[in-house]
């Protein structure tokens, strides 16, 4: 094989095969674009809605301590400090979201029922 689009040929003439876009991002003859080469390692290499529900852990147990509170009662445009520039209030409401919908694994349900998560505001009124 040539080296074509879909694949290179490593130093023991087997072919490594890759994906036409990541192919084009990961070609060395040319310069790659910064935008295309952070998207696919985005993509590739992270997980970021793990890292956006554990952002959203660990600033709900903050916020537990912080308050002093047992139950996971976050008022919805409260913000957390700088250090994780979203808002907590949204992450409960959207846990709350999945997890009428369905959608949110065992789990997480599991782990935010030990956080003290309260599925539903109007009826624990």
């Amino acid at each position: 094989m040539d080296g074509g689009e879909n694949g290179s040929e490593n130093v023991e003439g087997e072919v490594e095969r890759v994906s036409t876009r990541a192919a084009g991002v990961l070609r060395f003859s040319e310069e790659p674009d910064p935008a295309a080469l952070m998207q696919l390692v985005q993509l590739r290499a992270t997980d970021p809605e793990a890292a956006y529900r554990r952002r959203g852990a660990e600033a709900a147990t903050r916020w537990l301590h912080e308050t002093d509170s047992s139950e996971l009662r976050v008022p919805f445009p409260y913000v957390t400090p700088e250090d994780w520039s979203s808002s907590l209030g949204v992450w409960v409401a959207d846990q709350r979201r999945y997890y009428a919908a369905g959608t949110l694994e065992a789990s997480r349900v599991e782990e935010l029922e030990r956080l003290g998560m309260v599925w539903s505001v109007h009826a624990s009124a």
